[in-house]
């Protein structure tokens, strides 16, 4: 089955399910909706009671937009994209999972990429380089033994980059190495997201006195297999449990001595060799080095104090500052990073950053701007000086975005969006170390008093009008209720939970998937969805409890969730019927294989219920439209076409075609929603107008559907007599003369 990837659609009407729009008629043509040029929507059966936008009952009936589905799909894409604050990935790196112990899992995470810049740009070859790169390249499997200080770390990064190993993995020093093998054999077979030609790194493993030769040996065909490396780093005194893991060991050379360490580093940070030379040649540079370099006593403090001293030097060089600063003992000290932040712009930034990592810079860079505009509202046009304390004007050209992201310790990715327009190219910003956004977000939060500030700005960005940067200030918003999830809870969530707005209501879903991810907090999440589950006079209760089921705890307890879903569709508030539909998307993309039965067959299950069938039919109809995938053109052209997923799933499976055919019989023939319907199998056949196997799977489809029901059967063709009317603008002649063929 092919996986639904997600397509971008621009975000929905923020006081309504996505899809609202103005009504359309009743000859199945939808009308334009006057607040967005061009959408189409077509108005359900259903009159219930509605969804006000700003405290009058505007929405007397559910409707959907038609001319943007896979909604659903992107809100996922978003969800994966932010799902780098719950695990600790940075956004769009691959991530799979090792045993740390029993049954207990750990993630597996890129290599610093501060770590890995520093080793490529300045590393500093020891003697006897060549001999240890030389015995290093005869083992998959190396155990590199050497001494705290010595610089183990960067010359096994060094010695994974010189064997040409572009990808490398930090593993947790938990990890079993017994069970490594075996686990590395199953990401490959399963076509798992391990990157081939990987290397991985192990620095001072937990069990390293209980590892055995045939584990290394098991590890070395495994790690041939899969083209990749592995590196352990060890002390002098590490016990080895039996002779076999001689082989495996390699000691190191002596470490450089830690002038050269200072000059390679200095000359890196510097931008060349010359500026690194010139800047040692001034005397009272020399003379801060030949005063701290005695106290030196390992690569890394060499490593520090040439950072500090290339942030220090300026006119003049302060000995008390630069100890002062070392004195702090860690070259990535976040604190040290944080404090030094001294511009309330360059904290703005730091914050929003962390907030929307991942995201477009345009949208960092304008929440940024809020921001800053909340922390220091008198600074507007005007900066105060430091030399003189004079009033100046706000230069916005006195920092450019290099430099911002350089003190940021962040890169700009080149990457593409999709948008209802087509692919455009976009430059997304991120740290660069993936521990960042969380650590920037407590110590805004527990490091100052701004918290009201911080929430009053999260809450204005949630009114954006972007999907993405929706998802990822939710997903912040649960990253603040880990440290403080009573506080968020009654300040934001209970509230957003009771909204009319649609946009708050979901972001409520996507905050609590946060510290439901939490052990600690994960009952105290199930406890508040339960009584908001039971408030029958507050449906919107009732429509976050459903959302946050499918985009949290699910993922925990999918039976719990399905039988929830269950019960509330009995007579079901509309708002409560969208999020159910909103939220099975959620459970088809995450497992389309396991839950595309469960759903389909739970729909159906509803129509038979008179409590539940207008529930299922506007459900169905939900996921039909906003649910797609792209799959291959063909089997000789990998140009991707986008699909509606339920075709998809029932092209890939008979049992779920068969699924399918019994539910668009359903939706068809019992019509309550039948201008929504027909607009849903519209969408279907303006698809695939331009591609021949969605086509076929089209034709099959329709002609099972008409084949089991009369009434459906001449649905579709007045359908398909419209699709090339002359009245038509877009007219699809193609499908229309093949579905009229079969249905003739």
């Amino acid at each position: 089955m092919t996986t639904p990837q997600a397509t971008a659609s621009s975000g929905p009407d923020q006081s309504a399910p996505p899809g609202s729009a103005s009504p359309g008629t009743n000859s199945g043509t939808p009308a334009p909706d006057p607040a967005e040029a061009g959408s189409k929507t077509v108005q359900s059966g259903d009159p219930k009671s509605g969804d006000p936008k700003s405290g009058g009952d505007q929405e007397s009936t559910p409707k959907i937009r038609l001319n943007q589905p896979g909604e659903g799909a992107a809100r996922h894409e978003a969800l994966r994209q932010a799902q780098h604050f719950i695990d600790g990935d940075v956004v769009g790196r691959d991530k799979f999972v090792f045993l740390v112990g029993g049954e207990k899992r750990a993630a597996v995470h890129r290599l610093s990429p501060l770590l890995y810049e520093r080793v490529q740009h300045a590393f500093v070859d020891p003697e006897g380089w060549d001999e240890l790169r030389e015995q290093f390249g005869k083992r998959r499997t190396v155990i590199l033994q050497g001494t705290p200080g010595q610089g183990r770390t960067a010359m096994a990064v060094r010695l994974l980059m010189s064997s040409s190993t572009e990808v490398m993995y930090d593993l947790d020093p938990r990890i079993d190495l017994n069970r490594l093998a075996e686990q590395i054999e199953q990401d490959q077979q399963g076509g798992g997201t391990m990157a081939r030609g990987a290397g991985f790194l192990l620095c001072q493993p937990d069990h390293v006195a209980a590892l055995h030769g045939r584990a290394l040996r098991d590890l070395d065909d495994a790690l041939t297999e899969a083209n990749a490396r592995l590196v352990l780093t060890v002390g002098p005194d590490m016990p080895l449990a039996n002779e076999e893991l001689i082989e495996y060991l390699v000691r190191l050379p002596a470490a450089p001595s830690y002038l050269r360490i200072v000059e390679r580093h200095l000359e890196w940070r510097l931008g060349g060799e010359r500026a690194g030379q010139e800047l040692l040649a001034r005397n009272d540079v020399r003379a801060v080095l030949d005063d701290l370099l005695i106290e030196v006593t390992s690569c890394e403090e060499a490593a520090l104090l040439a950072f500090v001293v290339s942030e220090e030097a300026g006119d003049t060089i302060s000995l008390a500052r630069v100890r002062e600063r070392m004195a702090r003992r860690s070259l990535d000290a976040f604190d040290t990073w944080f404090e030094d932040l001294h511009d309330v712009d360059l904290r703005s930034f730091a914050i929003a950053l962390a907030a929307l990592d991942g995201l477009p810079y345009e949208d960092v860079a304008r929440a940024a701007e809020k921001l800053r505009r909340r922390l220091d509202p008198q600074a507007q046009t005007l900066i105060v000086q430091r030399d003189s304390g004079q009033p100046v004007s706000r230069d916005r050209f006195r920092m450019p975005r290099r430099r911002t992201l350089e003190l940021l310790r962040a890169t700009v990715v080149e990457t593409e969006v999709r948008r209802d327009y087509g692919w455009v190219p976009s430059q997304a910003v991120a740290y660069k170390d993936r521990s960042y956004p969380r650590a920037v977000l407590s110590q805004a939060w527990h490091g100052y008093r701004i918290h009201d500030l911080l929430l009053d700005w999260l809450t204005e960005l949630v009114e954006e009008p972007s999907e993405p940067v929706v998802v990822q200030v939710a997903t912040t918003l649960g990253v603040l209720s880990t440290f403080s999830f009573h506080h968020l809870l009654t300040a934001v969530l209970s509230k957003w939970a009771l909204s009319e707005d649609w946009n708050k209501r979901d972001a409520v879903a996507f905050a609590l998937r946060v510290p439901a991810a939490d052990e600690r907090l994960r009952g105290s999440v199930i406890h508040l969805v339960k009584v908001w589950f039971g408030s029958e006079d507050h449906p919107a209760l009732q429509a976050t409890a459903a959302r946050v089921h499918g985009v949290g705890l699910a993922n925990f307890d999918s039976e719990a969730s399905l039988t929830a879903f269950d019960r509330l569709a009995r007579d079901a508030n509309y708002r409560v019927k969208y999020a159910i539909g909103a939220s099975f998307i959620d459970l088809l993309l995450s497992d389309a294989p396991r839950f595309a039965p469960v759903v389909l067959c739970a729909l159906l299950r509803w129509f038979d219920s008179s409590k539940r069938a207008d529930t299922a039919r506007l459900i169905f109809l939900i996921v039909a439209n906003d649910l797609v995938m792209d799959r291959a053109s063909s089997e000789s052209d990998a140009a991707l076409v986008t699909w509606p997923s339920l075709l998809g799933f029932a092209h890939d499976s008979p049992a779920l075609r068969d699924l399918l055919v019994r539910a668009w019989c359903r939706v068809l023939n019992e019509g309550s929603y039948l201008d929504l319907a027909e607009g849903v199998v519209d969408g279907w056949a303006s698809r695939a107008e331009g591609n021949q196997a969605l086509l076929e799977a089209f034709t099959r489809m329709v002609r099972a559907v008409g084949a089991a029901d009369p009434r459906a059967r001449a649905i579709l063709r007045r359908c398909a007599a419209r699709w090339r009317s002359d009245d038509n603008l877009s007219p699809l002649v193609k499908v229309s003369h093949t579905i009229e063929a079969v249905l003739a």
